[in-house]
């Protein structure tokens, strides 16, 4: 797994449906959105214990460590990025920390204005950085989903698209995109032919089981 586009909450950097149909397909979107920010958060947990940080007052602790740290990188990359306007890598981790705040207060707190704010300055700053190295697959990735969460559908789709093309071998874009292509037009069937090509991919075990269970579900719902 969304550092190489981002472990995301509905998604691996992260983050429509008609009857009784409709309540599964939205039961089956939150489950995506639940299963993927556990096991990025958990990742999160992790490095604050091995740093030894404990988090302010005000929210969880593991979000407020995360935060403050994300803050203060934000406010480094602002600086560089001042007096180098065009610097891609700052850029791109400029876009980064302000994509994992608008997850941590978006997913996590559910303080939506406050996410949203935060995933709609990382894809400015994802813009920015593809006008100078549209090559970035990754990035693109990262954008994609961001603009999947402000509901940016049609950049988000568009982007998703390039990103596949650009490489067809790149497990994060076609399991994202199967993401998006459910929770947005519940395309399962779409969804499941992104899906079926990860598998063919070499990835981790944790990517494999996550999407032979999105598959197994999809195809369940559209059997009915």
């Amino acid at each position: 797994m969304s550092k190489q586009a981002r472990p995301h909450p509905a998604a691996m950097s992260g983050r429509s449906k008609p009857g009784q149909q409709n309540l599964a397909l939205a039961m089956l979107g939150l489950l995506l959105v639940v299963f993927v920010t556990v096991m990025w958060f958990a990742l999160a947990k992790r490095q604050q214990e091995a740093a030894g940080y404990q988090g302010g007052s005000g929210v969880p602790g593991e979000a407020a460590a995360q935060i403050d740290l994300l803050i203060r990188e934000v406010n480094n990359l602002q600086t560089i990025l001042q007096k180098e306007s065009t610097n891609r890598e700052a850029l791109v981790s400029l876009a980064n920390a302000q994509y994992d705040l608008g997850v941590i207060y978006l997913f996590e707190l559910q303080q939506e204005p406050e996410g949203t704010g935060w995933l709609y300055r990382a894809v400015e700053s994802y813009q920015k950085a593809l006008e100078m190295d549209p090559r970035n697959t990754g990035a693109r990735v990262d954008m994609a989903t961001a603009a999947f969460y402000t509901g940016e559908y049609d950049l988000a789709r568009d982007n998703f698209e390039q990103a596949i093309a650009q490489d067809p071998t790149y497990a994060n874009a076609r399991f994202n995109y199967g993401i998006f292509l459910f929770h947005t037009a519940g395309d399962y069937e779409a969804a499941i032919a992104q899906w079926e090509e990860v598998l063919k991919l070499d990835v981790d075990n944790d990517t494999l089981e996550a999407t032979r269970q999105f598959l197994e579900q999809a195809k369940e719902l559209s059997a009915q």
